[in-house]
């Protein structure tokens, strides 16, 4: 026993080791010996510590693995952005009521002067104004079938107005008042959609798609000053003026005065339209607009 280590108790005491220093026992014992240095018992045990340290590491490195994976693969829910919607929703400057009514698409009725009208936000339709059809070269301005007399005072030559985005064939003259801000007359026709089946329907539906944020996004308030039946050349229709108020600093009127006219040309699908808009205040081409609308014809 030439090895130094721990061995059975010579003595012969159960459980009880005593220690060898290769040449002689020595008076150390313990219950719980190491190995002695060389015994094959010591390798072996080193061996199962190692094959247990590379076990965690292998587990350790896989839930690392598993972890990474998940995070650049989508291991968290995923965000999408909403679609667009196909129709784009005028200004709401209706109020909710406590009994709304039972029909889909009333008719506004008149309203006092100086009193804001009421409705339900209507989802203004696709049209194609920049589709023109044949008018004659008469000196006036042609659009669905309403014309109206050249307008001179320094507004451009007869174009599609694109922001009348509902109207189909449409023919406008317009002219900046000042940088920012523009007044522009135009005809044009409306499809007999919801919302558009009478010329009533037709001029409150117009009004609120008129009334939104591109070209009133300062947007304040909305008071009308004629909302009533409108007779063209024989022709029933209706008419809606308002005031729509903007507050806007860095301009230096309050607003526009808006008209609509819808007229009932005869037609089962279509029904003709004019619009002007003019500054607040302004006198000149308040009066312009008022001849305008006049001299507006059936034809």
């Amino acid at each position: 026993m030439s090895t130094p280590g721990w061995y059975p108790d010579p003595g012969g005491r159960p459980g009880t080791y005593r220690y060898w220093d290769g040449r002689a026992w020595s008076d150390r014992t313990t219950t719980r010996p190491r190995p002695a240095p060389g015994d094959p018992r010591q390798g072996s045990r080193r061996g199962v510590v190692l094959v247990v340290v590379a076990l965690v590491l292998v587990v350790v490195l896989a839930v690392t693995g598993i972890l990474i994976a998940r995070t650049l693969t989508g291991g968290a829910r995923p965000i999408t952005d909403p679609q667009p919607e196909s129709t784009v929703s005028a200004w709401d400057d209706s109020k909710p009521t406590a009994s709304p009514t039972p029909s889909p698409s009333p008719s506004p009725s008149p309203s006092p002067s100086g009193t804001p009208s009421r409705r339900e936000r209507v989802s203004c339709p696709s049209g194609a104004p920049g589709e023109v059809a044949a008018h004659p070269s008469d000196g006036r301005v042609h659009g669905g079938k309403l014309s109206f007399p050249m307008v001179g005072s320094g507004y451009g030559p007869p174009r599609p107005k694109h922001g009348l985005s509902w109207f189909y064939d449409v023919a406008s003259q317009s002219q900046i008042t000042e940088p920012g801000w523009e007044s522009w007359f135009a005809v044009g026709e409306v499809a007999v959609l919801p919302g558009f089946e009478s010329p009533a329907d037709a001029a409150e539906s117009s009004m609120q798609c008129v009334i939104n944020p591109s070209w009133f996004s300062d947007f304040e308030s909305r008071t009308d000053v004629r909302n009533e039946a409108y007779e063209l050349d024989g022709r029933k229709g209706w008419i809606i003026s308002a005031e729509i108020r903007v507050d806007n600093p860095s301009i230096s009127v309050d607003g526009d005065v808006v008209t609509i006219v819808i007229i009932d040309d005869g037609r089962t699908d279509r029904l003709s339209g004019f619009v002007s808009i003019v500054p607040i205040g302004d006198g000149p081409r308040n009066q312009l607009a008022e001849e305008t609308l006049a001299g507006l014809r059936v034809g």
